[in-house]
């Protein structure tokens, strides 16, 4: 989408998803392992396994379980679908392609009253050899997990269905997770965000997964946001557990950061060392 400000319609603003997913896996009955998962691992795969369940613990699993397999009886599944990690993602950067798309101009060729940003903008998915100079490009987005609001234990310090996790808005740019921030504040209904872009908590390095480095060193800048919950990475993340209309608030949310990143005069400002790009994961 070309931008309305000579001087800055070849820069890019970058927004970005995943289409890849984790593949097969061993059959295992989805009703066991959402219901395991919901008693004790509650992050999914982003928990570890855990060795020693208590007997209450398996006491609930039995009772949840013998209820559910009443119903469903035993359904063995090995696809690890991806409906929300990353599937979701996706759909919202082909709906914002759409929006801005048809936003930008009117059939008669004028500016529609929402007004041409400075910027292009460029939607993506993972890429190692850009078609764009990445000096030219700001990464305003990349998403992942975005359409569950996480288990319960996530709920009260999060802010439950009201809740965003962004990890690394400021990782290198403070100039950037202000206007992720500023932006929020003016939606109809704010998220409640949780913003993890430190050194040190556990969550944080976060940001530090492979691809994620891979992405701010080539990019310079990166905005991610994410959630956890019992089907991440599992063959339970299908499309029937998806909370849509929390889907399209967080479209609607990107596409207001999108469009104020684009409209600036000048780049966010890095002021945080880049991350090494063949450094070790530190999770």
């Amino acid at each position: 989408m070309r931008g309305r400000d000579p001087k800055l319609r070849n820069t890019y603003v970058a927004v970005g998803a995943h289409h890849d997913h984790i593949g097969f896996s061993k059959p295992v009955d989805h009703d066991s392992i959402r219901t395991f998962n919901t008693v004790v691992r509650q992050r999914g795969a982003d928990d570890r396994q855990p060795t020693n369940v208590s007997d209450a613990d398996w006491t609930k699993i039995h009772a949840i379980l013998d209820s559910l397999h009443r119903v469903h009886g035993v359904r063995l599944d090995s696809i690890n679908n991806g409906a929300d990690d990353d599937g979701s993602g996706s759909v919202i950067e082909l709906e914002l392609a759409e929006f801005f798309a048809k936003a930008a101009t009117k059939p008669n060729g004028r500016s529609c009253s929402c007004g041409i940003p400075r910027r292009r903008r460029v939607c993506t998915a993972r890429s190692i050899s850009p078609t764009i100079p990445r000096c030219r490009v700001i990464p305003s987005s990349r998403r992942s997990t975005w359409t569950r609001w996480g288990a319960a234990s996530d709920r009260q310090s999060a802010g439950g269905p009201n809740a965003l996790v962004i990890i690394g808005s400021r990782r290198l740019s403070t100039e950037l997770g202000d206007l992720a921030e500023s932006v929020n504040k003016k939606e109809t209904r704010p998220f409640t965000s949780t913003m993890l872009s430190t050194d040190g908590d556990r969550q944080c390095v976060l940001s530090e997964r492979p691809l994620h480095v891979r992405a701010v060193w080539n990019s310079g800048r990166i905005l991610q946001r994410g959630a956890w919950h019992i089907d991440y990475h599992m063959v339970s993340d299908e499309p029937q557990y998806i909370a849509y209309d929390r889907m399209t608030r967080i479209a609607r949310y990107i596409r207001d950061v999108i469009g104020a990143t684009a409209d600036l005069t000048h780049r966010p400002a890095v002021d945080k060392p880049k991350p090494d790009p063949d450094g070790v994961c530190r999770q």
